[in-house]
């Protein structure tokens, strides 16, 4: 989770930037380095020279910051472009509307790939090599029929689970209290995954590669469980 303290910086120094895009890098000891935009039209980009990136890259860059004066906390195609250029999470902070986005490249969750290629056995490698929680068992996608699920009352129980949850120390949690590396087991176009939390998205894995759905996009009631790593 971005603490507080650097959303806070991020959003004065965006106020005191107006008409201006604001924008910079966090490091990975969370410093927070305001960089000057040097886009030639700042009210509505942003750009970083490349001498600031060579004198900060070596301390470690944890993400790139930038402010929307107007606009909302959507990304841009000209964001978009930038983040892929260089392979840096970005943040975006909306004056107008108050609000954080957040953008990770899929490309480095693929350490979390699993030889099974779904999204439980991605959870377990995810607790394993993020987490160093050893998961001796865990619930495979050939285990997904006896998920004791009724559509046509959304609950959702399931002793194996459960019993597996309980092993490897996480805890049932409420929807509303979910953070960082939290477990969720939802539903998605009559579909169950299990995935991780991150900021405001569920990583989670598909037959089509790691997935990053936005929280908002999940209706309540598909929310089926919620755990955390309790040990």
């Amino acid at each position: 989770m971005i603490d507080s303290k650097i959303k806070n910086a991020i959003k004065n120094k965006s106020l005191e930037s107006i008409p201006n895009e604001c924008c910079g890098f966090v490091l990975t000891d969370d410093e927070i380095v305001f960089c000057e935009n040097s886009s030639s039209n700042p009210t509505k980009e942003f750009y970083i020279k490349s001498e600031e990136f060579l004198k900060n890259i070596k301390k470690g860059i944890k993400l790139i910051f930038h402010s929307h004066p107007i606009g909302s906390e959507d990304f841009s195609i000209v964001d978009k472009i930038y983040h892929k250029q260089y392979n840096f999470p970005l943040l975006v902070y909306s004056v107008k509307n108050d609000k954080f986005n957040f953008l990770i490249n899929n490309t480095e969750l693929l350490k979390y790939e699993n030889e099974d290629g779904d999204c439980l056995g991605f959870v377990k490698c995810y607790m394993e090599e993020k987490l160093n929680i050893k998961v001796n068992t865990f619930i495979s996608k050939k285990n997904i029929d006896f998920m004791n699920y009724d559509k046509k009352n959304p609950s959702f129980e399931n002793s194996e689970i459960e019993e597996i949850m309980e092993e490897i120390k996480c805890k049932p949690i409420n929807q509303d209290q979910l953070a960082n590396d939290d477990i969720v087991i939802f539903k998605k176009l009559n579909i169950f995954h299990m995935g991780i939390v991150f900021e405001k998205y569920i990583i989670h894995k598909t037959i089509r590669g790691i997935n990053l759905t936005d929280q908002s996009f999940i209706k309540k009631e598909d929310y089926l469980k919620c755990y955390r790593y309790a040990g």
